[in-house]
Parts: C-alpha cells; sequence; structure tokens
C-alpha cells in the first residue's frame, strides 16, 4: 500500500529529525516529573522555615492534589498513560502550587485557585456545527 508506506517514510523522518510526536510526550514526561521535584522541595523547605516536620504523606497529599485538580479524582494517576497535553497542564499545576505552597497559602485556597487556573489552561471546548 503506497499510502502506508508514506506514512512509514513520514513517521521515520520526523523520529530522525526529533519531531516525531514521541518526543513530545517524552519532553512533556520529564516536565511533570521535574515540577514534580520542585514542588516537594518547595514543600519541604517552607515546613521547615515554620519548624515542621515533612513527612511522606505530605508530598502525597499535593500530589493528590494536583492530581485531583487535572483529572477530578483525588488519588495516584499514572503518569506513563497519560496524553501530552494532560502531562502538560500537571507540570504547570504542580508550578502554579509551589508559588502557592511558597506563598503560604493554605491548602483550601490553593485547591480553589488551581482548579481556576486549570480552567483558565484548558483549550475550549470545539462544537460541530450542524450540517
Amino acid at each position: 500500500n503506497v499510502d502506508f508506506a508514506v506514512w512509514c517514510d513520514e513517521q521515520i523522518e520526523g523520529f530522525l529529525k526529533g519531531q516525531h510526536p514521541h518526543f513530545d510526550w517524552r519532553r512533556a514526561r520529564s516536565q511533570a516529573a521535574a515540577s514534580f521535584k520542585v514542588m516537594a522541595d518547595v514543600l519541604k523547605l517552607v515546613r521547615e522555615e515554620q519548624g515542621k516536620v515533612t513527612a511522606s504523606y505530605h508530598f502525597i497529599n499535593e500530589a493528590r492534589l494536583v492530581n485531583g485538580v487535572l483529572s477530578g479524582q483525588f488519588s495516584a494517576l499514572d503518569r506513563e498513560r497519560l496524553s501530552e497535553a494532560d502531562l502538560s497542564l500537571l507540570a504547570n499545576l504542580e508550578v502554579r502550587n509551589s508559588v502557592l505552597i511558597g506563598r503560604g497559602l493554605p491548602y483550601a485556597e490553593r485547591k480553589t485557585l488551581l482548579r481556576q487556573f486549570a480552567i483558565d489552561l484548558r483549550p475550549a471546548p470545539t462544537t460541530l456545527e450542524a450540517a
């Protein structure tokens, strides 16, 4: 099939040029991993400045917060199964949460602000025009 051969050539060419969709997903996945580390570091530093110990559940709570804002479920997410767009949004949420933690905002206020931030970042749904 000629169409398949052309498609294969396009995929290989994109892969060789570093422009294959796989690279975009990998970049987004790497950004989400890095932003989580920043969020964890900020949380730990802020709590240390307050004279508080940071336990593992504190990090879990923050991860659940951003996961919940992203997916609606305040539980663990399999980041390997997220789309590139969701990974990018997750990274942005983690960075924004880091800033809010650094500003000393309480959990409930951060949750509200992160929800609005996610709404603002998500593309507007497209509607199909009636034929």
